[in-house]
This record gives structure tokens, sequence and C-alpha cells, in this order.
């Protein structure tokens, strides 16, 4: 397993709790989780407004935000 493909391994196991797969396959993760995936605090995901963008691309790959 190179560097690369470890770090992602241990930033995805890290939230993995707050990921979910439904019977569809469709994936869903909570603001929390994509805060702590992205590397910023959960604060920020709240209040930007490119935060907001960032919600709305990842509707358009099938990703829906839960709250937490």
């Amino acid at each position: 397993m190179t560097n690369l493909n470890a770090q992602m391994v241990e930033v995805l196991s890290g939230v993995r709790s707050e990921i979910k797969v439904d019977t569809e396959g469709k994936g869903s993760i909570t603001k929390y989780g994509l805060a702590k995936l992205l590397g910023i605090s959960y604060e920020v995901l709240l209040s930007d407004r490119a935060a907001k963008k960032l919600v709305e691309s990842l509707a358009t790959v099938g990703f829906s935000l839960s709250d937490r």
C-alpha cells in the first residue's frame, strides 16, 4: 500500500461512523463527518458560503448531507 493510500484509509476510518449507505447504494455523510474529512472546523462548514456550494456539488454526485 502506498503512503497516499495508507493516509486515505486512515482518514476514512476516522469518519466511517459519519458515512451511511442506504439499501439503494446512495451515500450520505453528516456535516461533522464532512468537516472532519475536509480538515476544517465544523463551524466553518456551517457558516461559510463556500460550504453551501460544496454541499450542492456533493448532491450532484449522489451524496446527501444529514444533520448531526
